[in-house]
């Protein structure tokens, strides 16, 4: 941990009262068909179902075979 510059007072907050803001993560790994509307429709499916639960896409990665979709949404710890 980074010490405070000389002459510099560190606070701490106690956020032990409040809720912390934290990410949720869900990882999805779609199987390419080769058929592109096929693939649209199942793209399409995902990210509509992904989206009503709050989900948004943060990363995406394609190869030949398939496409991985890192999903992130806000979540509270409860403490």
């Amino acid at each position: 941990m980074e010490e405070p510059a000389r002459g510099h007072e560190s606070r701490v907050t106690n956020i032990s009262s409040s809720p912390v803001c934290m990410k949720e993560y869900q990882a999805v790994v779609v199987k390419l068909t080769r058929h592109t509307r096929e693939d649209e429709d199942t793209l399409t499916d995902l990210l509509n179902e992904r989206s009503r639960g709050g989900w948004e896409p943060a990363l995406m990665s394609q190869d030949e075979q398939r496409l991985t979709i890192l999903f992130s949404r806000s979540a509270v710890a409860e403490g």
